[in-house]
């Protein structure tokens, strides 16, 4: 079957999750530029094990082999991003909620430290602003 794959499933394959594993390992699919932007931040988290702020400060001087990423991804066909007038369409048409991703910690387990579970998006209680 041929799928849109979500960085989520990605990362939780690259954690080893079961599921995930199936998932990926018996379909086919794609995936598009914000896909291969959130599996990358979240395995270089993972590998370096720093916080947003250090990796941010610091990326500069990381040295991470990004190649079990690049041999993931190339399993799928990327589809581009539609216009911002398209996705606002379709935001508009179904009420979707964009989704602000950029904040992935993942760890060996597929754990996050803090709550046990793979996190994305905005904290509890925190609010989002234009040009966050």
């Amino acid at each position: 079957m041929e799928l849109f794959f979500d960085s989520n499933v990605l990362l939780k394959y690259m954690a080893g999750d079961e599921m995930a594993a199936r998932i990926v390992e018996e379909n086919s699919g794609y995936i598009n530029s914000t896909v291969v932007s959130e599996v990358t931040y979240g395995y270089i988290r993972t590998i370096t094990d720093m916080s947003p702020f250090d990796l941010k400060n610091r990326f500069a001087t990381v040295n991470v082999d990004l190649e079990p990423v690049r041999t993931l991804l190339e399993r799928f066909t990327e589809i581009p991003v539609p216009p911002a007038s398209t996705i606002l369409t379709v935001i508009s048409k179904y009420k979707l909620l964009p989704k602000r991703c950029n904040n992935f910690s993942i760890h060996a387990n597929g754990r996050n430290k803090k709550s046990g579970n793979i996190r994305c998006g905005l904290q509890k209680g925190q609010k989002h602003t234009v040009g966050s």
